[in-house]
């Protein structure tokens, strides 16, 4: 509960003067009967939250502000279910979730706050305490791209006591994984998951560096100029992170030239072990070729070795055909003449008588 015009003068001023990261959206939560001044004096291009509504849109609610009263004055955003509206004025898990349902029917962008106390994170139940006021919330969310979840550790709140950056990012990876098993990969993936633990211009930068805090729900240092480094935080962050991503695709694309070299000696080598296999080849080939042409060529000689054998065979028969036909001429020869001279002698042999 703070601010009068002037110091929401002040606060535009500086706003105005920034200059703010393009790439942050900003959120400005006021009074509710600071909502219209705040919303004419505070650049267009940064939003206005109420910081509280009711769960109707009229009736016998006095003090209430509800939805459409907001958007009548030109504000689209409201916080609800912050700390001091739970441990101050005793909203329950189920009120705030009802209040955040109505809200959203009604048009509004909502961030929803929740958080331990000092006991519960000391006993040790800060996963049991936070996850039982996201189910608590969860029925009544029908679309999770107007909601912007704030987690806000109450002990880490004008106690003294200060989360750590690893503190707060265990609780928001846990917040995360919370929401991809039980709503979707694309809610857990897509929703912004913002820190408010006494968040100030020399803790931002650190806490910013976290991969799942995604901006800051920020108290009291959002009264001063060093809003504006706190609202910056995630631009020098983002800078830092588009100089490692340069250094990154600077040794990617030098692993790249390396592996590209690597390759072009890998092929060179392999066109070289082809090449050698390919010559082989043509050496086996010739080998085989030359193998083949002398086993022809001792084929061919021992043909002509069997044709001259059959030759000399054919020869020879021929040649003992002819002594046997002579034999056997000589042999009727002799035939002839043992007859003649049987005949002679049986002549002989009849003169005699």
């Amino acid at each position: 509960m703070n601010g009068t015009k002037a110091e929401i003068s002040a606060i535009a001023e500086f706003l105005k003067k920034g200059p703010l990261n393009p790439e942050t959206e900003v959120v400005v939560g006021c009074p509710q009967c600071y909502l219209a001044y705040s919303r004419e004096t505070v650049p267009a291009n940064i939003g206005i939250a109420a910081q509280n509504c009711y769960k109707a849109a009229k009736g016998a609610f006095t003090g209430e502000i509800s939805p459409g009263m907001i958007k009548d004055l030109g504000c689209e955003w409201v916080i609800l279910g912050h700390s001091e509206r739970r441990n101050v004025f005793g909203e329950s898990d189920e009120l705030i979730s009802e209040k955040i349902g109505f809200a959203l029917s009604e048009g509004l962008k909502v961030i929803p706050c929740f958080g331990e106390q000092l006991a519960e994170r000391e006993s040790g139940r800060t996963q049991e305490v936070v996850f039982a006021q996201l189910a608590a919330m969860k029925p009544n969310i029908s679309d999770w791209s107007r909601v912007v979840l704030a987690y806000e550790p109450v002990w880490a709140i004008g106690t003294g006591k200060t989360a750590t950056p690893e503190q707060a990012q265990e609780v928001h990876a846990q917040l995360r994984q919370w929401l991809r098993e039980n709503v979707s990969e694309e809610v857990a993936n897509t929703t912004r998951i913002i820190y408010g633990g006494s968040v100030t211009a020399g803790t931002c930068k650190e806490l910013a560096s976290q991969p799942d805090i995604d901006g800051f729900l920020v108290g009291g240092a959002s009264l001063k100029p060093d809003f504006v480094a706190i609202i910056n935080a995630k631009e020098e962050e983002n800078e830092n992170d588009r100089e490692r991503e340069n250094e990154r695709e600077k040794m990617k694309e030098r692993k790249r030239k390396r592996e590209r070299k690597r390759k072009r000696k890998r092929e060179k080598t392999k066109e070289k072990e082809r090449e050698n296999e390919r010559e082989r080849e043509r050496k086996r080939k010739r080998k085989r070729e030359k193998t083949k042409e002398k086993e022809r060529e001792n084929e061919r000689e021992r043909e002509r070795k069997r044709k001259r054998k059959n030759e000399r065979e054919r020869d020879k028969t021929k040649e003992k055909q002819k002594m046997t036909e002579k034999e056997r001429e000589n042999e009727r020869e002799r035939e002839r003449e043992k007859t003649k001279e049987r005949e002679r002698e049986n002549e002989r042999e009849r003169k005699r008588k």
